[in-house]
């Protein structure tokens, strides 16, 4: 850094750079391997759908499903907490940028010395605010994790239908389909504590004992008397008995 401007070297000479300046590098290799000089510059982003990953993703459907307002909540504080750290950021680099161009006699700058205390004031603001704003995450957290059988059975599953493919080829399951047939068990479950889930599912013949017969005794359960541990079994049964039908009917005989 030199004044108010930031350089990079680059094949031996000094060039101005800009922090608006991304570089965007797309592979095919699905586990690339670059020198540890390169991946400590780099952000490697592996877009390949894990088990774990589509857990989360699931989970944040549910949520949004279930807890609306905690989802809201989070995603809120998420971006608080985001803003929060460039804040410490920003004033980091500030405090570097002034003591780097004060006098050899700091204490002789009363400028400067005020602007040093205003930040470190400013500093403590922010980690209180920090602070806060985590333990409120933790609550959250408690009790997205209560329905995170529900995101990890759905994911489970998901992959099980993936490898149906060894059975025949012609068995191929888009992941957007099964998503919407995972939202179409969130509204179907008994016992739904928000506008985005009934308290009924379909009758159907014969396997109709199980999750169907699960359903049908909770769907005279008001959201608001039933336990969330009886919501979650009963998502669960739905779930199972909505990919049963959704992959039965596709079944070659």
């Amino acid at each position: 850094r030199k004044g108010r401007n930031q350089f990079i070297k680059f094949a031996g000479r000094e060039l101005e750079y800009d922090p608006k300046f991304r570089l965007f590098l797309f592979t095919k290799l699905s586990n690339p391997h670059y020198k540890p000089e390169m991946q400590a510059q780099c952000t490697l982003i592996n877009f390949t759908a894990t088990e774990k990953g589509l857990e989360d993703q699931l989970l944040v459907r549910v949520v949004q499903a279930e807890r609306p307002d905690k989802e809201a909540e989070r995603q809120q504080l998420q971006g608080d907490l985001n803003g929060f750290k460039l804040q410490l950021t920003d004033l980091e680099d500030d405090l570097l940028q002034k003591l780097s161009n004060a006098p050899e006699d700091i204490l002789s700058d009363g400028k400067l010395i005020e602007s040093l205390e205003a930040t470190k004031g400013e500093a403590e603001k922010i980690n209180k605010a920090v602070a806060s704003s985590e333990e409120v995450m933790q609550d959250i957290s408690k009790i997205r994790d209560s329905y995170r059988p529900v995101a990890a059975e759905a994911s489970m599953l998901y992959f099980m239908l993936t490898r149906m493919c060894t059975v025949n080829h012609m068995y191929q399951y888009s992941l957007e389909s099964f998503v919407q047939f995972f939202n179409k068990a969130i509204r179907e479950a008994p016992g739904g504590g928000s506008p985005a889930a009934t308290a009924a599912v379909p009758e159907c013949a014969d396997s109709g004992e199980g999750a169907n017969g699960a359903a049908a005794e909770g769907s005279g359960t008001s959201g608001n008397e039933m336990s969330v541990v009886d919501r979650v079994s009963g998502l669960r049964d739905t779930l199972r008995f909505t990919i049963f039908q959704f992959v039965s009917r596709g079944l070659f005989e």
